[in-house]
C-alpha cells in the first residue's frame, strides 16, 4: 500500500492552507502564513516519528543523500561504500561529491554485509553509504561495530524503509545521518521529495544551508543573510510539503496494513511445498528483525478512522509482497 492509495481529506486540507495564503515558498514571509509551515511542520514529523532530533525536508530522497554527503564532509579524493544492488541515485550522490563510490558484497538481508565492507576498506574510505534495500534492515550491529572499529562515519540511505526499525529503533537514526524518499511510488508520498534526519546539531545545520544555496537563515531579511558555505537549490516548496505531511501522519496506519497483508501472502505461500520454507523463513539471529521482509511486525495503534484506501483500477501499485515500505527503485 503507497500512500497514493490514501490520498483524502487530509492532503487536501494542508495543501489548501497553502494556497489559501498564497505562500508556496518555504522561507520568510511571516506576515502572509498565515501561520502555516508546512516544510517546517513536514521534518519535524518526520523527525518525531523516528525519534531523531533534527529533520530537514529537501526537493527528493535523492537530494537528501546528496546533502548528507555534502554536510558529511565528503568530496574529492574520497572513497564512499556502497552496495551493487540499490538504486542509481546512491551512486550519483558519491560521484556528484566527487567521491569515488566502492561497491561492497551484500549478502541475503539485501543490504551490505560486514564482512563485505571490511574487504574494500581503503586508508581512503571516508564513509560507509547503507541502503536499506527494499525496506529490509541490514545487519546493523556488525556495520556499526565494523565503522567504530575503522573509525568510519555511517550514513544511512534510508528511501526505501521509512517505518523500519531495528531491535526497535527506526532505521534512519543508526548512523550519523539518515534519508527518506517521498516520491510518487513510496510508503509515503508528496510527489517529489525528501526528509534527511540526524541527531547532531551541526550536521542539520550545515545541511539547512547547502541545500538553500549557503543561506545561514539568521535574521528576517533572506537577502541579507550571510553564505558561509557553497550550497545549491535542493528546497521543497510548501505544495510537496503540505502533502507529505498529512501523508506522514497516515504512516502508523499504512504500515499497520502492510504488515496484515504480509501476515496473509505468507500463509498463504506457506501452503505451496515448494514456496513453504522461504515464506515462513526469518531471518538469523545475529540479523534481528525489522518491521519489513518476512520478519514478525511489532504491534502499532489501531488505524485512524478517517484512513481508508480509495479505490484503485491498476494493476501495480509500487510495493511488493515482502517489505512493508514501497520497493520502487525510484528514489
Amino acid at each position: 500500500m503507497p500512500g497514493t492509495e490514501l490520498f483524502g481529506e487530509e492532503e487536501k486540507n494542508e495543501v489548501m492552507d497553502v494556497l489559501n495564503s498564497g505562500v508556496l515558498f518555504r522561507f520568510n514571509h511571516d506576515a502572509q502564513r498565515q501561520g502555516h509551515w508546512k516544510a517546517k511542520d513536514f521534518e519535524a514529523e518526520v523527525a518525531k516519528f523516528c525519534g531523531a532530533k533534527y529533520g530537514l525536508a529537501v526537493s527528493s530522497g535523492s537530494t537528501a543523500v546528496n546533502t548528507m554527503l555534502a554536510a558529511c564532509g565528503v568530496g574529492y579524493g574520497d572513497e564512499v561504500i556502497v552496495p551493487p544492488f540499490t538504486y542509481i541515485a546512491t551512486i550519483e550522490a558519491v560521484l556528484l561529491a566527487g567521491a569515488l563510490p566502492v561497491f561492497a558484497e551484500i549478502d541475503d538481508t539485501l543490504c551490505m554485509s560486514a564482512e563485505g565492507i571490511r574487504a574494500v576498506i581503503s586508508p581512503k574510505t571516508k564513509a560507509v553509504l547503507l541502503v536499506h534495500m527494499c525496506g529490509a534492515a541490514a545487519d546493523l550491529d556488525g556495520i556499526m561495530a565494523l565503522c567504530k572499529e575503522k573509525n568510519i562515519q555511517l550514513i544511512e540511505d534510508s528511501a526505501q524503509a521509512l517505518g523500519g526499525s531495528y531491535k526497535g529503533k527506526m532505521l534512519g537514526t543508526f548512523g550519523r545521518m539518515g534519508s527518506f524518499s517521498y516520491d510518487f511510488f513510496k510508503i509515503n508520498t508528496c510527489g517529489e521529495g525528501g526528509v534527511v534526519i540526524t541527531d547532531d546539531h551541526q550536521l542539520w545545520d550545515t545541511a539547512q544551508q547547502f541545500a538553500d544555496h549557503g543561506h545561514d537563515h539568521i535574521g528576517n531579511n533572506r537577502g541579507m543573510e550571510q553564505h558561509p558555505i557553497m550550497g545549491t537549490n535542493f528546497r521543497i516548496g510548501e505544495i510537496n510539503a503540505a502533502i507529505g505531511l498529512a501523508q506522514t501522519r497516515k504512516l502508523p496506519y499504512i504500515l499497520a496494513q502492510q504488515r496484515k497483508h504480509k501476515a496473509i501472502i505468507q500463509e498463504r505461500l506457506g501452503k505451496i511445498p515448494a514456496c513453504s520454507s522461504a515464506a515462513t523463513r526469518t531471518r538469523p539471529a545475529t540479523a534481528p528483525p525489522s518491521s519489513t521482509c518476512c520478519c514478525p511486525a511489532r504491534p502499532w495503534p489501531a488505524p485512524p478512522s478517517s484512513c481508508s484506501p480509495r479505490p484503485v483500477s491498476r494493476t501495480a501499485t509500487g510495493t511488493t509482497t515482502c517489505s512493508t515500505t514501497s520497493s520502487s527503485g525510484t528514489m
